[in-house]
């Protein structure tokens, strides 16, 4: 049984749904033809302009029916119509703004509040999971109205729901004092000077508060009398934080999110300049005293817990270049697997990056160490050394120091600290022949035999093992650069590690040639060690989430992937599902979309390559998979026109996923071959 939505604006069919007839025919309709069965569930939404509404009813979801005929062309041989048995009729109808505190339903088509762009005349499919949610949302929000009972055989007797916290459920935010900064920014705003239309009813108490709680964690109005100017630019981080085009989940999915732009509300036009007004009057920075708001809940970040937002915000102190969104995706990387892979463009900071998070988390330079590989490294002595033949009880040790970074993190007094292995163009010589050894233990857990025989020693006197293992604390981090020098990975190693590619936007090197700047390390070395605990401890829970919405998509892919030889393998799906575990501990917010979207791009692509006639077809079929209300079939047929395009007016559930696979298929085009490893 499939699940599907459709909107009509026709006043003539809406006449018959509001008079309660229970034999509708829906026409002029246009995708998933060749997917309706009979009994196919339809979430019947009605819409239309105010003004050319024969008769007053509300927009929204006003009944569910089933499919008893199946589709019929039209003349113009486009559309299609479509009989449906409605079967419930909705006590009142169900808005938008009813459906935006779930969720599951943001993106439900035709139903969710981040829908604007499908047309009032429009019949989408939808996942079974969201149309078992939208059944959940419907009894939370009609109660007796509506018997859910009715529905156990499609929805498995699951009555709960995930839901975010609304007006009249802030329990600590109904308080005078924190209330004070909010009233005082609604006057502000209302005030003629100030008042802007457009953004009319997203400035109330209400909507502000509700923002505050599910995507600021309450700091939003958070000011410390003693200490304003400093509370005023911790929040104002905070905002540019989350209105990073790659972390745009508060402003998409906000209260009355159709009515304004919740990032211009809270901009520096707008909140931030109430804010510096604000604190200049001394009489609002003693009614905060005077409320007694608790200062121990004003912006700190000196905890133990491990924090990516911190990380952020010492680069940035430090004068380096890199997003929120990809130092969330190193950390959780890291944490998910010891093993990570930095591709991409040479000079855009892969080195720096792995540099920088070692100095920030350890407390000196013996805790990691950064090794160039060198281009004629055939075997792992480059990185472990070997016994001397001539001398029985010597050890020769490698320059680079990695025998002793492993021997140290072995040490119990050191079993709470990080240690990094940073190998600086990783694939100047062969991976699977120099780290062939680390690359067999970082799945057995088992040891790497150095020598037989007696105890060794090096030259500088430390007694070496005769078998090493991998610690639990040590990570290791490759830098990559493609060019003819170089030599590609082999499934065996991409399979084993989380890759992340670097590249620089337009607007990027924009701001920095604007201001440029040279780093300053110096801010941040060592103020990351009280976390270093948390990090470590992250880093060794195995568990995984479950969660069907990302195992059916991963499906999806592997049955693409699979036609081309790429398909994932067990160890895979289970590190996807760690990765998308981590990536939601370090930030609660994230959706289950977006951890996809960074799993697919770190974990799935980087094994595609191959020719023209081998790729072509899976890449538009992968394409497909990344977007929002339109079937592989339709992409397919209209792919050429998208392709034109360039894609305009596309909705991608998977953006950083479907920016790779376009530039994939065009290098495949321009050169008859394309692999994930770009130059």
């Amino acid at each position: 049984m499939n699940f599907f939505s459709v909107r009509t604006n026709d006043q003539n069919t809406i006449g018959q749904i509001l008079d309660m007839s229970t034999m509708v025919t829906f026409d002029r309709l246009s995708w998933h033809k060749d997917e309706i069965s009979i009994n196919d569930i339809v979430f019947i939404v009605i819409s239309g302009d105010n003004s050319n509404k024969v008769r007053p009813y509300t927009n929204g979801l006003r009944a569910i029916g089933k499919v008893v005929k199946l589709p019929q062309d039209e003349d113009d041989k486009k559309n299609f119509n479509l009989g449906v048995e409605i079967f419930e009729f909705l006590s009142n109808t169900l808005t938008k703004d009813d459906f935006y505190v779930y969720p599951s339903l943001k993106d439900a088509p035709n139903i969710g509040p981040d829908t604007k762009s499908i047309a009032n005349q429009s019949f989408r499919k939808i996942t079974s999971i969201v149309g078992q949610s939208i059944f959940l949302a419907i009894h939370d929000l009609l109660g007796d109205d509506f018997n859910i009972s009715k529905y156990d055989f499609l929805i498995g007797g699951n009555k709960q729901i995930e839901k975010l916290k609304i007006d009249n459920e802030f329990t600590k935010l109904e308080v005078v004092d924190n209330n004070f900064i909010q009233d005082s920014f609604v006057e502000w705003f209302n005030n003629p000077v100030n008042f802007l239309k457009s953004y009319d009813g997203l400035v109330t108490t209400k909507v502000l508060n509700f923002w505050n709680e599910n995507y600021f964690d309450g700091y939003l109005f958070k000011i410390d009398p003693k200490n304003p100017d400093d509370s005023v630019n911790e929040i104002e981080k905070l905002i540019s934080l989350k209105s990073n085009k790659e972390n745009h989940e508060w402003k998409s999915f906000s209260y009355a999110t159709n009515r304004g732009a919740p990032e211009a509300v809270l901009g520096k036009r707008n909140y931030i300049k109430f804010l510096r007004e604000f604190i200049s009057q001394e009489s609002n920075l003693k009614k905060i005293s005077d409320l007694k708001l608790n200062t121990n809940e004003i912006i700190n970040f000196s905890g133990n817990e491990l924090s990516y937002y911190v990380f952020y915000k010492k680069t940035q102190e430090s004068n380096l270049n890199f997003s929120s969104s990809l130092i969330l995706r190193f950390i959780a990387s890291l944490t998910s697997k010891p093993f990570l892979i930095l591709s991409g463009l040479s000079g855009s900071g892969k080195t720096k990056i792995a540099q920088t998070f070692a100095q920030w988390i350890c407390e000196d330079n013996n805790q990691y160490k950064i090794v160039p590989v060198g281009a004629d490294w055939t075997n792992r002595e480059p990185l472990l050394g070997y016994p001397n033949g001539l001398v029985s009880n010597e050890y020769i040790t490698p320059d680079s120091g990695v025998i002793h970074l492993l021997l140290d993190a072995i040490k119990q007094e050191n079993k709470n600290k990080p240690f990094f292995l940073i190998l600086d163009e990783m694939n100047l010589s062969h991976v699977e022949r120099y780290f062939a050894d680390f690359l067999s233990i970082m799945e057995s857990k088992d040891t790497i035999k150095l020598y037989t025989g007696n105890t060794r020693q090096s030259l500088d006197g430390l007694s070496i093992p005769s078998e090493i293992y991998w610690p639990k604390n040590v990570f290791i981090i490759g830098t990559v650069n493609i060019d003819e020098t170089t030599y590609m990975f082999s499934p065996k190693v991409l399979d084993r590690a989380n890759v992340i590619e670097f590249r620089i936007t337009d607007d990027e090197i924009k701001d920095f040639l604007a201001s440029p700047s040279t780093p300053d390390l110096q801010k941040l070395k060592g103020q990351g060690v009280p976390m270093a605990e948390s990090f470590l401890s992250i880093s060794s829970q195995n568990s995984i989430v479950e969660n069907d919405n990302i195992a059916e998509e991963l499906v999806l892919f592997f049955k693409q992937l699979q036609a081309v030889g790429a398909e994932f393998g067990y160890r895979a799906a289970t590190e996807i599902l760690q990765l998308a575990t981590k990536l939601k501990t370090l930030e609660p917010s994230i959706k289950n979309n977006d951890c996809l979207d960074i799993a697919i791009m770190q974990k799935l692509l980087p094994k595609l390559h191959g020719s023209r006639s081998k790729l072509v077809k899976i890449l538009i079929a992968l394409l497909s998979l990344c977007l929002e209300d339109i079937n592989k079939e339709d992409f397919e047929k209209k792919f050429d026109d998208f392709y034109k395009n360039n894609f305009e007016g596309i909705s991608a559930k998977y953006p950083i996923s479907f920016e790779k696979l376009i530039r994939m298929y065009k290098n495949v085009l321009a050169n008859g071959f394309t692999s994930y490893a770009e130059a």
